[in-house]
C-alpha cells in the first residue's frame, strides 16, 4: 500500500476531530460510528497515529471503538510495515496537528489508564511507539501481562530500542515466549525477528538463532507460508529453515519450482530433491534447464552433472552456448570433467555460423572466453551482422582476444546506428584512446546524434592530462547541453587531479591551452580561472 493517507481517510479523520474539538467529550452518535467504521474498511494503518487520542476519551464507547478500530487495522498490516508505524507514530507527535493532542502529552503514570481498553494489546501497542521512553517502558510493562501472540510485534520492536530499560525488559519478554505454544505467532511476525539481526541496538542474536531453532521444528504445511510472503528478505531466510527436512510433498516442491522468486527456484534445484527417487528427480531438473533466470540453470545443470554424469552430457554442451556467462562457465568446467580431450572452443567455433542470433552470440563470447589470439580473425565478420546483440558480443570479444588487430573496425563502429554498439566500440577504444584522439574529435565535432558524441566524449575524456583539459574547453562551447554538464563535471575532476600531477606541459600545449581558456572563459567560475591560470604559469 502507498506510504501516505488517501484524500478519503484524510476527510475522515478531519470529521473526527471536528466532532473532538465541538463536543469532547462529546455524545457518542451513530455518526461517529460510522466514521470509525469506514476507516476500519480502509484498511489505512498509517491512520493509527490519528486515532491514538481516542483511546483516552473520557468516554468508554469512544475508546473501545478507537481501540478496535485500530485492532482491525493492524491485523491488516503486514508484519514487515511495523517499523514504518512505529516511526510514523513519533512523526505524528512533531506534526502541527498533534499541537493540542492529549496522546502526545501523556504522562508514564497514565498509562494505566489503557487497562479499560478491550483491545489491551493495541493500546498499549501503540503506546510503546511513544516518543516518551518512559511511557515505552510502562508499555512495555503491560504487554508482558498479555500472553496471546497479538504482544509479540511489539516486544520485537522494543527489542531494539535505544533506551536500554526498554530494550532489556522487551528483550527477556521476548525470549520468554520462545517456546512450542508461542512458534505460530512467531512465524507470524518473523520478519520483525529477522530485523533484529540488522539492527544497531539489539546485541543479542543468540535469541535470534533460538527463534529459528523454534520454527525449524514446524511442519511443512506451517511453514510454507513464509515462502508465499511478499517480504523477499522473508522468503529467502525462510529457506533456511528447510535445511533439516530430508524429504518434501510433491505440492511443496512444485510450489516451489514454479515460485516467482528466482532464489526460490535455485534453492529448490538444490535442496528440495532431497527423499525424491532417480527416476523423478531427472525431470524436474530437465524441466529447471530452461529456467529464465540464470542462476537456476546453472543450479540445475550443476545438479544434473552431480549426480546424473552418464545423462548430463547433451546438456552440458548445450549449456555451452547458454546466454548468460555463469552457465557456460558451468559447462565448461563439467566438459573438462566429463571429456578431458575436448575443448570448448572448438564447439564455439563449430557453432559461429548458426541460425539462431542468440546462438552465435553465445559462441562469440564463448570463444573470447576460451579461445586464443588468433580467433580473433574468426570474429570480424559479426561486426557487420544484422543483429545489434552479436555486433556488441563481436566487439567485446575481439577487444578480449586481440583489440589492437581491430582499432579502426573499432572507431567505424562508434556511429553504428544502435546506441549499445557505439558504447561498446567506445569501451573497447579505451586502452587505445591516445591512438584514435584525432578521429574520434572528428566524430564528435561532425556528428549530431547525442549518444554518439557522449560515446567520443568519454573517450576524449580518458586522454593523457593536458591533451584531456583542452578538449574539455572545446566541450564547454558545444551546443548540447548535456555535453556542457559532462564537460563541467569533468573539468573539476581535472583540476582536483591537477593539484598532484607531475607531467609538464609542452609549449604548444600550453599555447592551445591558452587559447582555448580565452575562449571558453565566460563558462568557467573565477576560481576555476584563477587555477587554470595558476598551471599554466606554472605548467
Amino acid at each position: 500500500m502507498a506510504r501516505t493517507l488517501s484524500a478519503k481517510t484524510h476527510e475522515l479523520l478531519g470529521r473526527l476531530y471536528q466532532s473532538k474539538r465541538r463536543f469532547w467529550p462529546f455524545s457518542f452518535g451513530s455518526g461517529v460510528v460510522e466514521v470509525f467504521e469506514e476507516i476500519q474498511r480502509s484498511k489505512e494503518w498509517l491512520a493509527i497515529p490519528h486515532l491514538t487520542d481516542f483511546l483516552l476519551s473520557p468516554k468508554a464507547e469512544v475508546r473501545g471503538i478507537a481501540g478496535r478500530t485500530i485492532r482491525v487495522l493492524l491485523d491488516a498490516m503486514p508484519a514487515r510495515e511495523y517499523p514504518t508505524l512505529d516511526q510514523a507514530s513519533r512523526d505524528y507527535a512533531n506534526d502541527d496537528q498533534a499541537f493540542d493532542s492529549a496522546w502526545v502529552k501523556l504522562r508514564p503514570q497514565a498509562v494505566d489508564s489503557l487497562r479499560d481498553s478491550p483491545e489491551k494489546s493495541a493500546a498499549f501497542g501503540v503506546a510503546s511507539f511513544h516518543a516518551n521512553g518512559r511511557i515505552r517502558q510502562a508499555a512495555v510493562a503491560h504487554l508482558a501481562e498479555i500472553r496471546d501472540g497479538s504482544e509479540l510485534p511489539f516486544l520485537l520492536l522494543r527489542a531494539n530500542d535505544w533506551v536500554h530499560p526498554v530494550r532489556t525488559l522487551a528483550t527477556e519478554l521476548v525470549r520468554q515466549r520462545i517456546r512450542a505454544d508461542y512458534a505460530q505467532h512467531f512465524l507470524r511476525y518473523f520478519p520483525l525477528a529477522l530485523r533484529l539481526e540488522r539492527c544497531g541496538h539489539y546485541k543479542g542474536l543468540d535469541l535470534l538463532t533460538s527463534v529459528r531453532d523454534l520454527l525449524g521444528e514446524m511442519p511443512e504445511s506451517d511453514l510454507i507460508g513464509c515462502i508465499r510472503s511478499e517480504d523477499r528478505r522473508t522468503r529467502r531466510e525462510a529457506l533456511n529453515l528447510f535445511e533439516g527436512f530430508q524429504s518434501f510433498s510433491d505440492e511443496f516442491r512444485q510450489e516451489i519450482m514454479a515460485h516467482s522468486d528466482p532464489a526460490i527456484r535455485q534453492w529448490g534445484a538444490r535442496v528440495a530433491l532431497r527423499g525424491l527417487l532417480e527416476k523423478d528427480i531427472l525431470p524436474l531438473l530437465l524441466r529447471l534447464l530452461g529456467d529464465p533466470e540464470a542462476t537456476v540453470r546453472r543450479e540445475a545443470l550443476g545438479s544434473l552433472a552431480k549426480m546424473f554424469p552418464t545423462q548430463a552430457g547433451a546438456a552440458v554442451r548445450s549449456g555451452l552456448l547458454d546466454t548468460t556467462s555463469s552457465v557456460r562457465w558451468t559447462a565448461q568446467y563439467w566438459l573438462s570433467k566429463f571429456e578431458p580431450s575436448s575443448e570448448p572452443s572448438t564447439v564455439y567455433r563449430a557453432s559461429l555460423n548458426g541460425e539462431q542470433s542468440a546462438k552465435r552470440r553465445a559462441a562469440i563470447l564463448g570463444l573470447a572466453e576460451t579461445g586464443s589470439k588468433a580467433d580473433a580473425a574468426l570474429l570480424f565478420p559479426f561486426l557487420q551482422d544484422s543483429k545489434t546483440a552479436v555486433r556488441k558480443a563481436a566487439i567485446r570479444a575481439i577487444s578480449k582476444l586481440n583489440g589492437e588487430s581491430a582499432i579502426g573496425d573499432f572507431t567505424r563502429l562508434l556511429t553504428d546506428a544502435s546506441p549499445g554498439v557505439s558504447r561498446e566500440a567506445s569501451d573497447a577504444l579505451r586502452p587505445f584512446c591516445w591512438r584514435v584522439a584525432d578521429s574520434v574529435v572528428a566524430i564528435f565535432r561532425t556528428d549530431e546524434r547525442l549518444f554518439v558524441r557522449k560515446n567520443c566524449f568519454k573517450l576524449l575524456a580518458r586522454q593523457s592530462f593536458w591533451p584531456q583539459d583542452i578538449f574539455l574547453f572545446e566541450a564547454l562551447r558545444d551546443s548540447s547541453e548535456e555535453i556542457i554538464a559532462l564537460a563541467r563535471k569533468a573539468i573539476d575532476g581535472w583540476l582536483y587531479r591537477s593539484r598532484s600531477c607531475a607531467t609538464g606541459a609542452s609549449a604548444e600545449q600550453l599555447n592551445e591551452l591558452r587559447r582555448a581558456l580565452k575562449a571558453s572563459a565566460g563558462m568557467l567560475t573565477a576560481e576555476q580561472i584563477r587555477e587554470i591560470e595558476f598551471l599554466l604559469r606554472t605548467g
